[in-house]
């Protein structure tokens, strides 16, 4: 499967986003619930197109369509620095990523961590290569 140049994860908690502006390691730990298939899932979209970040920044709340999901913005980051990662041996059957199209959003997919299959010092590392390089776009009503 092709998949674009980047990736977009929505800010949705102010400590996603550290004191100087940047993303922060926080913005990419996976739910805690594992899948079937032992994959714990941390949702993103595709940035096929400028839509998809227009998608992510105007996405509202199911429980509150007054506000916005991603109150603090998105994350734009390189697939390559998902790709650098999976390339390493060590980690190439435990993380990787995936299209997952849902109703209203032909965008969405996940990355992917194997369930236990980390300790958590090194999910912490690959979490912190990942928002080592993110672009963040603040939320602003210019933003989108």
């Amino acid at each position: 499967m092709d998949y674009p140049e980047k990736f977009i994860r929505g800010v949705s908690n102010p400590g996603f986003v550290d004191a100087d502006g940047r993303a922060s390691a926080e913005i990419f730990q996976f739910d805690d619930m594992s899948r079937a298939d032992g994959f714990f899932e941390s949702s993103i979209n595709w940035y096929d197109e400028e839509a998809a970040l227009g998608l992510v920044m105007e996405q509202r709340k199911e429980k509150d369509e007054q506000a916005f999901q991603f109150r603090y913005g998105a994350a734009i980051i390189e697939r390559f620095d998902a790709d650098r990662i999976i390339s390493n041996p060590l980690y190439k059957d435990v993380f990787c990523y995936e299209r997952s199209p849902l109703d209203g959003n032909k965008y969405h997919g996940n990355l992917l961590r194997k369930d236990n299959a980390l300790e958590k010092r090194i999910r912490n590392m690959i979490a912190s290569s990942l928002a080592l390089n993110a672009q963040l776009i603040p939320r602003t009503e210019s933003a989108v």
